[in-house]
């Protein structure tokens, strides 16, 4: 493969088309190159951590090299032979590299990984430090600030949705041989999905919000206030066509975005349900459960709550007499378990990282009796150990003495995949139970860790993975889609990712990814409108069945998309914007579900 180089050196000329100067102890670097095409403005700073040495400090990156390939760009951080791991970032977004060549998108055996830049301005930064995943001493940080002044490559125009889009349901839950999964949504009256039949499970105290934040899709129809006890119930809208005691039905026009319950007399939460339109009766609203039973597996992060959960008892966890689902500390496991029988799917679970043992052989007990038969179920130890915007990324990186992070992680580990282990095979259901160890795919050194860990402790492990991301930056609709189809053809950090599923390989399990999909937010990679933009743009589809053979051609066996349903804010990670939205809005999940269905 050809490729086209920069240099950006800490010498004061640059093959004659640079200058340079030497300005309050700082090294400046500016010029205009033309790579593939494309005019850049190029100029980089060196700021010295004490006086300029001639001979580089041990840990200082000595240059930055700018590579194109493949249509991409990618840069590399070159250290002396003391720097262990570097921190890279691109207009802020980090990425931590533990092994040479240490690139900005990564590289599978020095083969580089290169993505499109759009036209704007891109700050680069490197910094080299002294242990692995940018531990012990740290070095200068070198900087490096490249302006694209050409045009964005071409993409395919914009295409109509389909005629007659196809509608959910029906497939089996695989694309060419791999599972697919779904992550679930939280459970809360801003989400725009309602899981259950009785509304009431997701309003929010004191003030009983049902529906808010979610544009104009409060589900219309009838719908049907129960109660007992003296006292009355209404609605914030709509128009009451029958009033008996106990008993209201009220007709909510379609375009509200707004809906709340109010109570009077001596009524509590326990005294009231709130029905859906046609869902009276029902434990789960029917159009959620024909939506998640597309999928093969059923991820329950969210309806968990288990990122940061206090939860450490048996008591703490919530109840399913509780009338409200909502909030911590989740989502009642029973409800899990009996989404799992009426979708005719396998859940995944997250053990909170603060439960005690009784909770855990409780909780591995409670799905034992409350799964089908014909349900497995996969469990996972927390989730993301090591992210510390997370509290159980604090908790392990606050360590005993002379104990390390990856050792803690793998000693809790092991401890929860021996409990599940021993209740379920004690019952003779082993076979149903998966115990897996989902590790980080920017850090092959944190996955081999905790499985390494895991094994020493005396944990079984049944499965091994990391997430699926992939991402694009740009400020227009055209850039983004661009930058998506080219990264979702492969894994920014696949040399991590590689070794990681070598993981398995070696010892003959399966590799997931227990998240997946695109990654952009705001404002790291573009524009709040222009997000919204993209993500409504049928163009997605393409990237999404990009997406699913990329997956499958690595050898996934089983690839969970995050999330279900979600507005698009600061991110859009939802696969619909609201529950029940046509397919052919909803260019991601329309092309997940055609996929699932083609054979």
């Amino acid at each position: 493969m050809s490729r086209r180089v920069v240099k950006i050196l800490a010498i004061p000329v640059l093959l004659g088309w640079m200058s340079a100067s030497l300005l309050f102890g700082q090294q400046q670097f500016s010029g205009i190159i033309t790579l593939g095409g494309t005019e850049y403005r190029v100029s980089g700073t060196l700021t010295p951590v004490d006086e300029p040495d001639p001979d580089p400090e041990p840990l200082a990156i000595t240059s930055l090299e700018i590579v194109q390939a493949n249509g991409g760009y990618s840069a590399i951080a070159h250290a002396g032979p003391a720097v262990k791991s570097v921190r890279l970032t691109i207009n802020g977004q980090p990425r931590v590299e533990n092994a040479r060549p240490f690139t900005l998108f990564g590289d599978s055996g020095g083969e580089l990984a290169y993505e499109a830049l759009p036209v704007g301005e891109h700050a680069i930064t490197a910094r080299g430090f002294s242990q692995p995943n940018t531990a012990g001493d740290r070095g200068p940080e070198r900087s490096l600030a490249i302006r694209v002044e050409g045009t964005s490559p071409p993409v395919d125009p914009p295409v109509d949705p389909p005629v007659d889009p196809p509608t959910t349901g029906g497939s089996d839950g695989t694309y060419r041989g791999m599972l697919i999964g779904m992550n679930t949504s939280w459970n809360t009256y801003w989400v725009p999905d309602w899981p259950f039949a009785d509304a009431a499970k997701c309003m929010r105290p004191p003030d009983n919000i049902i529906v808010s934040g979610i544009g104009p899709h409060v589900p219309a129809g009838d719908y049907v206030l129960t109660w007992e006890g003296s006292g009355d119930v209404s609605l914030s809208t709509g128009e009451v066509i029958s009033h008996q005691s106990g008993r209201k039905i009220v007709r909510v026009a379609p375009g509200n975005s707004y809906l709340s319950l109010s109570m009077s007399g001596n009524l509590t939460m326990a005294d009231i349900h709130c029905w859906f339109p046609g869902q009276e009766g029902r434990v789960f609203h029917e159009d959620y459960v024909a939506a998640m039973s597309n999928f093969s597996v059923v991820r329950h992060l969210n309806w968990g709550r288990v990122n940061s959960s206090d939860v450490v008892t048996w008591a703490d966890r919530k109840s399913p007499d509780d009338p409200r689902q909502q909030g911590r500390p989740g989502v009642a496991y029973e409800y899990i378990a009996w989404l799992a029988n009426a979708c005719k799917n396998d859940p995944w679970v997250c053990v909170p990282h603060l439960a005690d043992d009784d909770h855990i052989r409780r909780m591995a007990r409670l799905f034992l009796e409350e799964l089908d038969p014909d349900r497995k179920i996969y469990v996972e130890f927390t989730n993301e150990f090591w992210n510390t915007i997370f509290d159980q990324g604090d908790w392990t990186w606050n360590v005993p003495t002379g104990e390390t992070a990856g050792e803690k992680m793998g000693r809790r580990i092991a401890n929860n995949h021996k409990i599940w282990d021993q209740v379920w095979r004690e019952a003779g259901q082993r076979d149903r139970l998966e115990l897996v160890v989902m590790g980080q795919a920017f850090s092959h050194f944190t996955t081999k860790q905790m499985v390494l860990q895991t094994e020493a402790n005396g944990g079984p492990i049944d499965a091994i993975g990391v997430a699926g991301y992939f991402g694009a930056r740009g400020s227009t609709v055209d850039q983004l889609i661009s930058g998506l189809r080219s990264n979702a053809g492969r894994f920014p950090q696949v040399e991590d990712i590689e070794e990681s599923k070598q993981l398995a390989d070696d010892r003959g399990l399966p590799f997931y990814l227990y998240e997946c999909g695109h990654h952009v937010e705001v404002p790291h990679q573009t524009n709040a409108a222009t997000l919204k933009a993209t993500m409504r743009d049928q163009r997605m589809a393409d990237v999404y069945r990009i997406a699913l053979d990329r997956y499958a051609d690595f050898g996934c066996d089983m690839a969970v998309f995050f999330d279900y349903a979600n507005r698009i804010d600061d991110k859009a990670f939802g696969h619909v914007e609201y529950q029940g939205q046509p397919l052919s809005e909803a260019p991601k999940m329309r092309a997940l579900i055609e996929g699932m269905k083609a054979k």
